[in-house]
């Protein structure tokens, strides 16, 4: 908006289609600030899938990271439920609030449900070996000046646009 686009900014923020950068990214800076307080750890979502496998293995897999182990082991998982229930909000009553209409595309229109399958496994699993998911390293660890971090989100903007630069010219 503005600038390059040469289009006016809109009058209100709910009246962009998307955050303007500055402002996402002090609502994400900020919202470090409770999650810190509140669990001593940063956002980051990578450590809920060790947590899901220790709770179903009944402690066996991963020792220590299960539900039933800490009441410290039961933020990650409601983090990462209450992402999903933001999401649904925002796609289902976000448009309705501007008085638009939801334009959400099905399924079936986007990638194959198998290709998806995997696609989120190998996340789950580069996550794993990385020793943190992209909001992990991305947004807590380079707010914490963490050396890891900054190569570690070096690495997934780097492989971010390999990939797309693979799918674009192939």
């Amino acid at each position: 908006y503005g600038g390059a686009l040469a289009e006016p900014y809109p009058d209100a923020l709910l009246d962009y289609p998307a955050w303007p950068p500055i402002i996402g990214g002090m609502a994400l800076g900020l919202a470090q600030v409770p999650v810190r307080v509140v669990s001593g750890d940063g956002l980051g979502t990578a450590t809920s899938f060790s947590i899901l496998i220790s709770t179903l293995s009944l402690n066996t897999l991963s020792p220590g990271k299960s539900l039933l182990s800490s009441k410290k082991n039961w933020w990650q998982p409601a983090f990462v439920l209450l992402v999903f229930v933001g999401a649904f909000f925002c796609d289902t009553l976000g448009p309705s609030l501007k008085g638009a209409t939801s334009e959400g595309v099905p399924v079936e229109e986007g990638f194959p449900p198998m290709q998806m399958a995997l696609g989120a496994f190998l996340a789950i699993a580069g996550a794993r070996v990385a020793g943190g998911c992209t909001c992990g390293h991305g947004v807590s660890g380079t707010a914490e000046l963490s050396l890891e971090s900054f190569v570690g989100a070096a690495a997934i903007f780097g492989g971010a646009i390999a990939t797309k630069c693979i799918m674009v010219f192939t």
